[in-house]
């Protein structure tokens, strides 16, 4: 067979392209049969026509399966688990509709571990920076990316990561932003497997003092945005000039501008 040559998708039969054809360890995949895969899934090419058609299987079944899950707690910025506490079960989407997609559902016994990953990505500041000339001491500019590593004892794959964004990275340990990011990592941690993560003390008093409820959906949040629907969390404040309680840039009664330290009502 030529490698322009159409070839025929082992699974439904129908053309499954030429050269950007998937292959498999006895035959080829069609890219519509492709996208029914699981998206965690990495071992396409070692499998065999049997196996993909067993894995399709399971994936109709999880579909079906998805109608009788009801999650009752959201967590994740952008990535969201959407945990169903009575069933034990959850699922990742970044969508706020959790069934898009066919997500695979995961049961809680599934998880082998749980890690919560700071990555600092750390870049040296220069006083000039086309001959980079150094500070003394050298001066270094950081941001710190959080994500989430799931190890799965599942039949298809074994790991699962998931970032946790809230808008801009931050750039400082003690960023509320930081602390925010590394909460609601622990907090993942301390649901999924309790028997072996809790949330630290200190970790837990930030949470007392930054959560907030979303208007929209009533979920319990730390950042900037709902982590449910992502709608932007109100800030309120009183004018320093005529007392008027406020949510915008400016007053709507005198028109002065929000200061810096305006006192925000929780």
């Amino acid at each position: 067979m030529g490698i322009f040559e159409k070839k025929v998708c082992s699974i439904c039969g129908g053309d499954a392209g030429t050269i950007f054809s998937k292959k498999l360890a006895d035959g080829f995949l069609c890219k519509n049969c492709a996208s029914k895969l699981s998206p965690y899934f990495t071992g396409r090419k070692k499998s065999t026509t049997e196996e993909i058609k067993a894995q399709l299987e399971y994936r109709n079944q999880n579909e079906i399966n998805l109608a009788s899950l009801n999650p009752q707690k959201v967590m994740g910025y952008e990535e969201k688990i959407y945990l169903d506490e009575l069933q034990k079960k959850f699922v990742v989407n970044r969508s706020n509709d959790f069934k898009k997609g066919n997500p695979d559902i995961i049961d809680l016994s599934m998880l082998k571990d749980v890690e919560l990953i700071i990555d600092e990505d750390s870049e040296e500041i220069y006083k000039d920076g086309h001959n980079k000339e150094s500070y003394d001491p050298k001066r270094y500019k950081s941001e710190y990316e959080f994500k989430i590593e799931m190890s799965i004892d599942h039949p298809y794959f074994d790991s699962i990561e998931i970032e946790l964004e809230d808008g801009d990275e931050p750039t400082s340990v003690d960023d509320e932003k930081y602390k925010a990011l590394e909460r609601a990592g622990r907090e993942i941690q301390a649901t999924l497997m309790p028997g072996k993560y809790t949330i630290p003390v200190e970790l837990e008093a930030t949470n007392k003092e930054d959560e907030w409820e979303c208007p929209e959906c009533h979920t319990k949040n730390i950042g900037k945005f709902c982590m449910n629907c992502g709608k932007q969390k109100i800030i309120k404040w009183y004018c320093p000039n005529c007392g008027k309680e406020n949510e915008g840039k400016f007053c709507m009664d005198c028109g002065t501008e929000k200061p810096a330290n305006a006192g925000v009502l929780k």
